[in-house]
């Protein structure tokens, strides 16, 4: 339940996200629950010792509600004490983390920590086996000096402890934790995530290609099997996830074909949608490997209507569709990958003007996030601030596919690429306000960069190439303030660009029609 394995030896699963997360924490609060039992019968114990007006310890341990059974406490606390050491507090923090509970994780591993230095600091008993020496063999220079060295993280797992200070949005603690861990490990894969977190997409990229390249020669070596495979496509998923968060669409799109031919298994048959789209050609997306299909048709789909290519989009919505419409229960995606093709769904809808998918999609969308926000709050702020900022992302579209069921349905014949710019800018209370919304978001948080990408693909599809623009040089801008030079370069182009087709448009017109 814990490690979510098919078989001994094997770290794959394919058990889906949410019964894993329910059966780790079944465990959890089984531990919990056990723990609770045996502190209030020790304490209980040390109580009526020490004062002898207390109640006196029963012989029993009756804490189990609506039972009549009395447990001998001798052998109830020894029991418990030996199913608690069974289970180590590193295979429990693991699991917290696989399945996202990372302030649980954290606490199994803070626990493990003080259970390594508990007899030193309670017992006077120094342990040299949870000390460094350096290269003069001398224990106390690297002590006094380091985290690791006081012990404290001594025997921690710390690339799983960063990962988890990351998760949680406490950049300084991972930061610290690194600079002590640097020199007792070279593993590329260690600073991922701290790049990933403080926005340096450009060098976590890099990474990924140089940790891509090691896995690959270590696989010419040693075939690895399943597990292997799976780490180089989880490590594949991060190069594509970082050419997104760059702005390389079209590197992005091209990645994806590629890595989908390579892990691609033959299957037949013709997509049929469910979401209700028509399609009548066929899909060069239909031949998948389903853990493939599951973590990389959401990025490109999110890549194909940010590039405004809907005919590529219209072939990812379908084959996902046929591929999940036939998984069982254990193959279900993620939330975050359904987030992504339900938005994309949604996207494409609103492109050809099909107001009930949309609405369909949208609500899709809307169930996922909230299914991940529900975890991510009892965390931090931090950790549910990109949930939040989806669902402004699916409130903006909603009023887009409003605004433009409310405009069919008139008879003023309005034009609706007026409209939408008037709303976009608007600072009324019947507007939509966007610069008042973008004002109080927070532009240096993770995943900030959704809603503006999300306006971006509005304004091509309402045909608003001055919004657009204008838009572009605002990316620009905040990229350029928090140092993403790369990205800034990049918005700088596409407003030059749309600024570009406004004057060519302009030129193309009649004399008469000009302002």
């Amino acid at each position: 339940a814990l490690t979510f394995s098919d078989s001994i030896g094997s770290t794959t699963s394919r058990m889906p996200l949410t019964d894993r997360h329910k059966a780790a924490n079944a465990v959890f609060v089984v531990l919990d629950t056990l723990s609770l039992w045996a502190e209030r019968e020790t304490e209980d114990r040390h109580r009526s010792i020490r004062g002898s007006s207390a109640t006196p310890s029963s012989s029993s341990m009756s804490y189990l509600a609506g039972s009549d059974t009395d447990w001998p406490a001798e052998e109830s606390l020894a029991k418990i004490e030996d199913l608690l050491k069974t289970i180590p507090l590193s295979i429990c923090a693991r699991a917290a983390e696989a399945v996202g509970m990372h302030a649980r994780s954290l606490r199994y591993l803070e626990m493990e920590a003080r259970s390594h230095i508990a007899k030193s600091v309670y017992d006077g008993v120094q342990t040299e086996s949870h000390l460094y020496r350096n290269e003069e063999g001398d224990i106390n220079a690297m002590n006094k000096r380091t985290l690791l060295g006081s012990t404290i993280l001594q025997g921690i797992d710390t690339k799983l402890m960063r990962t988890v200070f990351g998760r949680l949005g406490d950049n300084d603690t991972m930061a610290s934790i690194s600079q002590d861990s640097v020199q007792f490990s070279r593993d590329p894969i260690d600073s991922i995530q701290e790049r990933e977190l403080r926005g340096d997409w450009e060098g976590s990229l890099q990474m990924y290609e140089q940790a891509l390249q090691l896995h690959q020669v270590k696989k010419t070596r040693d075939e690895g099997g399943a597990d292997a495979d799976t780490n180089a496509l989880s490590l594949k998923t991060g190069m594509v996830k970082c050419l997104l968060e760059l702005g390389q669409l079209e590197s992005a799109l091209n990645q994806t074909k590629g890595i989908i031919a390579q892990e691609s298994k033959s299957a037949g048959g013709q997509p049929a949608p469910t979401i209700g789209m028509k399609r009548d050609r066929i899909s060069t997306y239909n031949s998948l490997d389903e853990n493939a299909s599951k973590v990389l048709m959401p990025s490109a789909a999110e890549a194909a209507w940010r590039l405004g290519q809907w005919d590529t989009l219209d072939d990812i919505i379908g084959t996902w569709n046929t591929s999940s419409s036939s998984d069982a229960g254990r193959n279900a995606p993620d939330p975050d990958s359904r987030y992504g093709i339900f938005f994309g769904s949604a996207m494409l809808g609103l492109h050809q003007g099909m107001s009930d998918i949309v609405a369909k999609s949208l609500e899709m969308a809307r169930t996922a996030v909230l299914q991940s926000l529900s975890g991510a709050a009892h965390e931090s702020y931090s950790r549910a601030y990109p949930y939040l900022l989806r669902l402004q992302c699916i409130r903006e579209v909603e009023d887009a596919a409003e605004l433009m069921r409310t405009m069919s349905d008139s008879t003023f014949g309005a034009d609706l690429s007026m409209a939408f710019s008037d709303l976009a800018r608007s600072e009324a209370a019947q507007g939509w306000e966007w610069d008042g919304r973008l004002r109080i978001a927070d532009s240096g948080a993770l995943g900030s960069s959704a809603i503006m990408n999300t306006r971006l693909a509005l304004t091509r599809i309402f045909d608003d190439p001055v919004l657009e623009g204008a838009l572009w040089l605002k990316e620009g801008k905040r990229a350029r303030k928090s140092g993403l030079f790369h990205i800034a370069e990049n918005s700088l182009a596409h407003a030059d660009a749309a600024f570009d087709g406004l004057e060519e448009a302009r030129a193309s017109l009649h004399p008469s029609l000009m302002i």
